[in-house]
């Protein structure tokens, strides 16, 4: 019988599939169902700390099987509101629950007193959302991951006001200083970090010549198996630079993905795309995956092949090769 079974931050895992922030986690009933289909842990969809309202619909342009890009707007009824969810989660759930959370505002507070309302609650795991690439303002999301140097700060100190572990949710457009800003988080104090968000993209309708998505600007983060190669690549450079583990993110589809993702340097993987599309239930055929393959292989647990392909890759990125790397 072959391991599944992983540990970040000394949170046990049971397999290292992991619902990632959405649409599908807004809720406890979500988080609950996701629990019961197998996923070995769940992000919850980012919340601040008073309510707030989304963007004008339509929110979501679908393009299956390639991708799908989204502009929520960060909705969310607010952390307090939230707690009750979050408490019936860990009343229904054995599973380590993620809570993502980011700040309306912008500001080191907000996220400080976000995180503390949410480890009162129960969260095990915070991920710090700084990266949203579909804000209403300049104040957080995509300009926030913008201006790089606020990052380890707000990650210093939302370490300094909990006690659990946290993950920070880098951003991907930039996507040669990921690995740089991933070590800005190591130093900080960040126990982890999320690699990556969506991309930001642009749909246009020529049938009206105006943005398929209602947000403002248009603009929504890409996501689906478009994006998988540029989420490997991300994955790969940020392994080579940091200590710290990384949750992989971005396009993952199937049980082959989710080993690549780790092979580069991931010790779990974050999917959702792929479950709105087929169903929650599609994590069992994924762990099925990985068991046969693991199996085929003759390897007894999936940590065997956590960073496998980094040996076969230069020392450092090659951004990188022969200078060194400072944020």
């Amino acid at each position: 019988m072959v391991d599944l079974s992983v540990e970040i931050c000394g949170l046990k895992l049971k397999n290292p599939i992991v619902l990632s922030s959405g649409p599908l986690t807004a809720s406890s009933k979500g988080v609950i169902r996701a629990a019961k289909e197998g996923f070995g842990a769940v992000v919850t969809k980012s919340v601040c700390l008073e309510e707030k309202h989304g963007h004008p619909h339509p929110r979501i342009v679908d393009v299956r099987p390639y991708y799908m890009i989204n502009a929520v707007g960060l909705e969310n009824k607010g952390v307090r509101a939230f707690t009750k969810e979050i408490k019936e989660i860990k009343e229904n759930v054995d599973i380590p629950l993620i809570v993502s959370i980011f700040a309306k505002t912008g500001t080191v507070e907000e996220f400080c007193e976000v995180a503390k309302i949410a480890e009162e609650a129960g969260a095990d795991m915070l991920e710090l959302n700084v990266s949203c690439q579909h804000p209403t303002h300049r104040e957080y999301g995509f300009f926030l991951g913008h201006e790089i140097e606020r990052i380890p700060k707000i990650t210093k100190a939302v370490r300094n006001s909990v006690k659990i572990p946290i993950t920070v949710k880098l951003p991907s457009y930039r996507i040669l200083e990921v690995p740089l800003l991933a070590k800005a988080v190591e130093e900080a104090g960040g126990n982890a970090v999320t690699v990556v968000n969506t991309l930001p993209a642009l749909l246009i309708d020529v049938n009206t010549a105006k943005p398929k998505l209602g947000n403002p600007h248009g603009i929504g983060g890409l996501s689906g198996p478009a994006v998988k190669p540029i989420a490997v690549r991300c994955i790969a450079d940020t392994a080579r630079m940091i200590k710290i583990p990384i949750m992989g993110t971005g396009g993952a589809s199937n049980g082959m993905d989710v080993i690549e993702m780790m092979m580069v340097g991931a010790s779990a993987v974050q999917i959702h795309t792929i479950a709105m599309w087929k169903g929650l239930s599609i994590v069992k055929s994924m762990i099925n995956e990985i068991e046969k393959f693991l199996e085929d292989k003759g390897y007894k647990s999936v940590r065997e092949i956590i960073g496998l392909a980094l040996k076969n890759l230069p020392k450092k990125p090659i951004q990188f090769e022969g200078i060194e790397a400072t944020i």
